[in-house]
């Protein structure tokens, strides 16, 4: 590296000079700005941040269509919350008995398959795989179970095979703005800061961190609102623990949770689940702070969830905690601003946007923040028919060059059920990796100029159909 591939004098947030020239604009009251001269590590044509499912399915499809990708993220491995949350559960909904998402997220559940690491759950309240039903090539109308350590290999092996650029173990810092253009992602790696050029920037975050970190516009809700938040503990079941004792013990458990909660510790799941202490709490998943008291408290109300299994059921003398989830599991965060927004219109009646991109089920609800009356919400619903996730919805209203996938796309909170799940996220990435190709092809890398039907053709030829194959 050559000592003039240097950004100087960044601001963050804010505008910048994006050259290794030392005339960058007045900086705005409040704005950080780093005191070094930060080594270039390169220049591609799209840079995704975040490896999970939407980043993922982004980068995929921006490098199939031949362009320089580059993935971030800050973990060693991709898979998002499926992969550090230890959720390996792909949440398919079928309509009226048909699959009618397909794509990226068909193609990855099919990868895991092949591995002989795909099953259909039970039909009981166990949540378990049923090894009698293998997904195979059956059409995917159920939820699917897989395992951890098979999702982070065949994600790897996904990525790699498309000829992206993964740069793991780093984290994102900031960016460089100009106008309403991101030219530099800012991140630390472990050799350093170092800046990151692309002609188009991909959020895939979960929480929009990117489009924040450049003075982008986003909506982030109250806590009471962004549902609960868990650390799921493995249980090692011990020598007296069987599954007939099991049936029995979520009989008694459930039993207490119903009539006589103060025998259990607070902010429970309201069921028992084989192998699992569940615990959750209340807070404010973009907050230092407040992540930092949410995994210190639910690490030890496990414990006193582990205590009480061995106290009021049976075949748990012997069970221990084997392990945990790394981090607090956030089911909502941080959202952008969009051009255009997943609200009560789109999901609650017949309307369609004019650009549709991803097909839902019209089914809206999700976990309580308290869970005081069990998992359900103050606002949940269903209506007969499919909507449609909006392409504006992937696009901030601030920026020309920036995309978000996943769960940081514009959405009110009350209906985040609409585009939360792991093939939702990995379907809304392969849209945006796809829009941005479109947009390097035929408008300069304007996101928001791009043909809509030039769009839907591309996703078609993939694959895909946006709405739905039923």
């Amino acid at each position: 590296m050559q000592r003039r591939d240097f950004i100087k004098g960044i601001a963050v947030g804010s505008v910048a000079a994006a050259s290794g020239a030392c005339n960058a604009k007045p900086v705005p009251a409040g704005a950080l700005r780093f005191s070094q001269d930060i080594p270039i590590l390169g220049e591609y044509d799209v840079c995704v941040v975040g490896a999970g499912p939407g980043g993922v399915g982004a980068a995929i499809a921006a490098a199939r269509s031949g362009k320089k990708t580059i993935l971030i993220e800050h973990y060693g491995y991709p898979g998002g919350v499926g992969t550090n949350c230890d959720t390996p559960t792909f949440f398919y909904d079928s309509y009226k008995g048909k699959q009618y998402l397909y794509g990226i997220a068909d193609e990855f559940v099919r990868r895991l398959a092949k591995r002989g690491a795909a099953w259909f759950l039970t039909k009981d309240e166990r949540y378990q795989p049923d090894y009698d039903r293998p997904v195979g090539d059956l059409p995917i109308i159920d939820r699917v179970r897989t395992r951890v350590e098979d999702m982070r290999v065949a994600y790897h092996d996904f990525l790699d095979e498309a000829g992206v650029e993964k740069l793991f173990y780093t984290h994102l810092t900031g960016a460089v703005r100009e106008g309403d253009r991101i030219t530099a992602a800012i991140v630390d790696c472990l050799e350093g800061p170092r800046a990151i050029r692309a002609k188009v920037f991909i959020d895939a975050t979960g929480a929009a961190h990117l489009v924040h970190r450049a003075g982008g516009r986003t909506l982030l809700a109250a806590p009471d609102k962004t549902m609960h938040k868990s650390i799921w503990a493995k249980l090692s079941p011990g020598p007296h623990f069987t599954v007939e004792g099991f049936n029995e013990n979520r009989r008694i458990f459930r039993k207490l949770y119903l009539e006589d909660r103060k025998r259990l510790p607070d902010q429970v799941w309201p069921y028992l689940a084989i192998g699992l202490a569940n615990a959750y709490v209340n807070g404010n998943g973009c907050d230092s702070r407040e992540m930092t008291r949410m995994d210190a408290e639910m690490r030890r109300r496990n414990f006193e969830l582990l205590e009480c299994y061995k106290r009021e059921l049976k075949g748990f003398e012997d069970t221990y905690i084997e392990t945990a989830i790394h981090q607090v599991g956030c089911r909502s965060g941080r959202h952008i601003v969009g051009r255009a927004t997943v609200d009560r219109r789109l999901v609650t009646t017949d309307a369609m946007p004019d650009d549709p991109i991803m097909p839902f089920v019209r089914e809206w609800g999700e976990h309580a923040a308290s869970m005081k009356n069990g998992f359900g919400g103050d606002v949940h619903g269903k209506r007969d028919g499919l909507g449609g996730v909006p392409y504006g919805a992937l696009v901030p209203v601030d920026f020309s060059n920036v995309l978000a996938c996943g769960l940081c796309i514009s959405v009110e909170e009350d209906y985040v059920k609409t585009i939360r799940m792991q093939p939702h996220c990995l379907i809304t990435g392969q849209v945006a990796g796809t829009a941005a190709a479109l947009s390097l092809d035929s408008t300069k890398c304007d996101v928001g100029a791009i043909s809509y039907l030039e769009l839907r053709k591309r996703l078609e030829a993939q694959n895909y159909f946006v709405d739905g194959k039923c």
